[in-house]
């Protein structure tokens, strides 16, 4: 603020009054932006910021008070600086301690009596915190730096809410801002990670927070000071008057001499009223006329009644003073008084207040201290920065200059004029004025530079820059160069220059660390020989493009020639334009993108290989359906020729049961192959419940007991707790465990044994099953090799048992799947162990539900055998089957349709007790037969029962979700289909209309 000698206001400035209310905070401009964007709970009621939990006081060390708190306090509020808008040149300064110091936090805080406001924050979202929880309020306790390496590891701050909660602080370094002997706050930067400081850091820190002690001095005061008269030049006022009469309050004469003001005659103004045209033009005159008329209403004398007329040349501003003329009784007769054309003076007053106005604002916007003395060194003018240097606060300007700078002699302000006061004062005042140059001062351990210029009417103006700061910030942008450099190092780019005229190229500042492209400076052309001649030419035409102003940027990938290996580089170049210090050239920026590239190239091929993998994937479950349906002819057939045979027959019996069992060896084999598609594309159907472990091992024992026997190798069931369950699927469990005492009876010794035993958890939540052998062992090797696919150990004796070798594989991502995982413990000469580790089921969890197989048994309808099955199969082959297989079970009766629309066509004719249905149909397929009998009342109670090759889990749910009945999977078992079709059906047969 601006203010005239004297201290009477010309521009009023409202000050923004320091909340020291936690319930004011959310006034803050910033603060209601962070609430805006954290939402309505942003500041909480308590006045913490958002994601900061109040912590147990209990727990936290409070900051100490400084011994000078009221003394502080004082300076900071001086400063006039709480609560203003955000000023670029501490934003800046923020963000080189930012960047300088590589944290995602920087602040210059001040530290007020119950918070700590942020003038400038670089990644902090909230203004101000409560100052009971600032680390700034620790740093301003102490002289220096203020250093926390790590947060948590630091009793004070341990249970730190800006530590517990966000900003998550670990790392907080502070040097106190001290603004005329006291600490105002700090500048600190801080990080999520603990991290040390090092020697120049530290350095570099306390130089940028004197940077910041410049710009509060420069601040300071900003809403005090004096609005300041400025010096206008003479203007010319019009001294023409003339007089007038009235009548009442109508002019009833006018001197001549109006004409000669306003050019208009005496007589035209006879007659009007004495207070026509008021002028209504500002504050000023509306007081004026407001007196003048309250005088006139009381026939008083007045003055200073502004009113509007017209002249030769326009309308003029006129001004009349009067007194009263009364009869001889006293009566009020009428006025005498004289006029003045005062438009010049008021066109003047208005051009005065506006200039007036605008100089302040001037010399206010002016970024260095401004003082202006009369002749007779009087201080008249001065702005806000002059104040804050001469410690003035809201005081009024000192009468005279030369007083102030004695008192600061009396003081030891001046520190260049110490020892020598009255000599520095006489020169300082003699030559005040006529110096040539600038006059240095230095106060406080600051630089300024004094200029004076003498104005023509003997006034001085003065200004003083402080230089303190503009030689430490050229320092620091030297710094900052050094350090851009250091950082393109760092960051494996480097510039370089060319001007392709003169053909002058050269890199600039430092290759980064292990560059193995060479530095080359000098031509061009030496540079273009080390591209690879298939890049050679385009990087020449595109450079010349951009050097003609056709191109605006070029960005190319080239490969260098270099020792050991050639080297990618990514370039973008630019043109950057000439000026009269220094000529047009090229600026390239490059990267070496050798390894990056490299790294694409090994995801690139990684993806084709995981391509390739599911490809395989979805190939072998192709085959494996593919193949399903003739096997199921053969197997089929050899089933139904095997019961035809009779006993008299039993070298075709032995023959047809070969058949048999190769066609049963051959169904497992795809059953192997799918079961695997499934692991290896991540599409297993796994259903995780409670089961109960003793009764899946009773299981496996029973049904692995004739392949042992085979064998000659004894089972033994070992300890299984009868309480003892794991969450699994229990169909996939019992394949796990089938598959692993197959192999322990595959590969045991003669006459070995095979055990089966579980435990509880030990500890861990997970419950183990082992099948332990007695075979010969396995190496480390083959210990490694045992769960790839298609990998088949040798026998004891030295064959290979049949199979694809994926039962393990296929075990293994079983367990994985849900869960769970396999170890194996084994060496040459002492057997081998399989342990199944899987989650433990909870003690109350709830028994499995009953559920049906993932391959169901095919079960026999409940009620009576059906006499009429329609088999819908476009395979001719596996129609001819069922037919021969229908022909085993006495009473039935079976059509066989080849397609959806045949079916559906003859079904009402033929009226089936039981419908199998072909998944795969030419047509409409037999998911669509199935819904469109559904939606009919006449089979809304057929029996139908889908048959499919697809033996995926998730198949079979769907089926059963879509309402049929069951799911057949190929091949078929012979006699499980012939007890299905002996057994009742589940629809009792109704009379339709067309049997009556």
């Amino acid at each position: 603020m601006v203010t005239r000698s004297g201290g009477r206001p010309a521009l009023a400035v409202p000050a923004v009054p320091p909340s020291e209310n936690p319930h004011e905070w959310a006034d803050c401009p910033q603060v209601r932006r962070a609430s805006h964007s954290l939402g309505s709970s942003a500041v909480s009621e308590s006045g913490h910021l958002p994601n900061h939990p109040v912590p147990d006081r209990a727990l936290a060390v409070l900051p100490p008070i400084p011994s000078d708190e009221a003394e502080r306090l004082a300076v900071l509020r001086g400063l006039g600086i709480l609560d203003t808008a955000a000023d670029p040149a501490f934003d800046q300064l923020t963000r080189l301690a930012a960047d300088v110091l590589d944290t995602p936090i920087a602040l210059v805080s001040l530290v007020d009596r119950t918070r700590q406001w942020f003038k400038s924050r670089v990644g902090m979202s909230a203004c101000q915190t409560p100052r009971e929880d600032a680390f700034c309020a620790h740093a301003i306790a102490q002289d220096g730096l203020f250093l926390v390496e790590d947060a948590l590891a630091d009793p004070r701050f341990e249970a730190n809410p800006l530590v517990r909660g966000d900003p998550f602080i670990r790392f907080y370094a502070g040097v106190p801002l001290r603004v005329h002997g006291r600490s105002v706050g700090t500048l600190c930067v801080i990080d999520s990670r603990p991290r040390s400081l090092s020697a120049r850091d530290r350095s570099a820190l306390e130089r940028i927070a004197g940077l910041v002690v410049d710009q509060l001095l420069r601040h300071e005061g900003s809403a005090a000071g004096a609005l300041a008269h400025a010096r206008l030049a003479d203007f010319l006022v019009s001294s023409g008057d003339w007089l007038w009469e009235t009548a009442g309050l109508r002019v009833s004469w006018v001197s001549d001499n109006v004409e000669r003001v306003l050019g208009v005659q005496a007589a035209a103004y006879r007659g009007h009223l004495m207070i026509e045209g008021l002028l209504d033009d500002g504050t000023e005159v509306r007081e004026h006329n407001a007196r003048a008329l309250a005088a006139i209403r009381a026939h008083a004398p007045f003055r200073g009644l502004h009113v509007r007329r017209d002249g030769i040349d326009g309308s003029r501003v006129i001004v009349k003073s009067g007194v009263p003329v009364r009869d001889a009784d006293g009566g009020f007769v009428g006025y005498r008084g004289v006029s003045r054309d005062e438009t010049a003076a008021h066109a003047a007053a208005r051009l005065a207040a506006l200039a007036d106005r605008r100089l302040a604002e001037a010399i206010e916007a002016i970024d260095e201290p401004f003082v202006m003395t009369d002749p007779g060194g009087r201080i008249v003018l001065a702005n806000a920065r002059w104040r804050v240097l001469n410690q003035l606060g809201d005081k009024p300007l000192p009468e005279r200059w030369d007083d102030l700078v004695m008192q600061h002699l009396d003081q030891g302000v001046i520190e260049n004029a110490l020892g020598r006061e009255a000599e520095w004062l006489a020169e300082r005042t003699v030559r005040r004025g006529t110096r040539p140059g600038p006059i240095e001062v230095r106060r406080a351990g600051r630089d300024y530079l004094l200029r004076d210029v003498v104005l023509s009417d003997g006034s001085c103006v003065t200004t003083g820059p402080d230089v303190t700061a503009i030689r430490a910030e050229h320092r620091a942008a030297m710094d900052g160069a050094h350090r851009l450099t250091l950082a393109l190092s760092a960051a494996g780019l480097t510039i370089w220059e060319a001007d392709l005229d003169t053909g002058a190229f050269r890199m600039v500042g430092e290759a980064p660390a292990g560059d193995p492209v060479p530095r080359l400076s000098g031509v061009v052309d030496d540079w273009l020989a080390r591209v690879v001649e298939t890049d050679r030419e385009r990087l020449r035409r595109g450079l010349r493009a951009v050097w003609e102003g056709r191109l605006a940027v070029l960005r190319e990938e080239v490969s260098i020639d270099v020792p050991v290996e050639p080297r990618r580089l990514s370039i973008a170049v630019a043109l950057e334009t000439a000026t009269p210090e220094r000529p047009r050239r090229l600026v390239a920026v490059r990267r070496d993108v050798t390894a990056l590239r490299r790294a694409e190239e090994a995801e690139r091929l990684k993806s084709a290989a995981e391509l390739a993998n599911r490809a395989k994937s979805e190939f072998l479950s192709r085959v494996g359906h593919e193949l399903r349906t003739p096997l199921n002819a053969i197997r089929g057939l050899a089933q139904v020729m095997q019961r035809e045979a009779g006993e008299g027959a039993s070298s075709r019996q032995t023959m047809v049961g070969h058949v048999v069992t190769a066609s049963e060896h051959l169904a497992a084999l795809l059953d192997d192959l799918l079961d695997m598609s499934q692991v290896e594309a991540g599409r297993l159907s796994i259903r995780s419940e409670p089961v109960p472990v003793a009764a899946v091992v009773r299981d496996c024992l029973r049904m692995i007991a004739p392949q042992a026997a085979g064998h000659g190798i004894a089972l033994e069931g070992g300890r299984v707790p009868e309480g003892l369950r794991v969450m699994a699927d229990a169909t996939r469990l019992r394949q796990i465990l089938l598959n692993l005492a197959s192999n322990a009876v595959k590969y045991n010794r003669p006459q070995g044994r095979v055990r089966l035993e579980a435990e509880g958890d030990p500890g861990d939540g997970f419950a183990q099953i082992s099948v332990i052998d007695t075979g010969p062992g396995l190496t480390p090797d083959e210990v490694s090799r045992v769960f790839r696919p298609f990998e088949r150990l040798a026998h004891a004796e030295g064959a290979h048992p049949e199979g694809l070798g994926l039962g393990l594989s296929i075990a293994q991502g079983l367990t994985q799947a849900m869960g769970g995982s396999i170890v194996v413990d084994s060496e040459p000469g002492r057997g081998t162990r399989f342990t199944v580790h899987l989650p433990a089921a909870p003690a109350f969890a709830p028994e499995p539900a009953a559920r049906q197989p993932t391959v169901e048994p095919l079960r026999p309808p409940p009620q009576r055998p059906p006499r009429r099955v329609m088999y819908v199969e476009d395979n001719r082959l596996n129609g001819l089957l069922m037919a021969q297989i229908a022909r085993q079970v006495d009473g039935v009766t079976m059509e066989v349709v080849e397609s959806g629309e045949e079916a559906l066509e003859t079904i009402a004719g033929f009226d089936p007790d039981l419908l199998l249905l072909d998944h795969d149909l030419p047509g409409i397929d037999g998911l669509e037969v199935q819904r469109r009998l559904k939606l009919d009342p006449r089979w809304a109670d057929l029996r139908i029962v889908l048959v499919s090759a697809d033996a995926n889990g998730e198949s079979i749910a769907r089926a059963r979700a879509l309402g049929f009945d069951d799911y057949w999977v190929k091949p078929l078992d012979v006699a499980r289909v012939i007890d299905a079709l002996g057994g009742p059906p589940d629809r009792v047969r109704q009379d339709h209309p067309a049997d009556a």
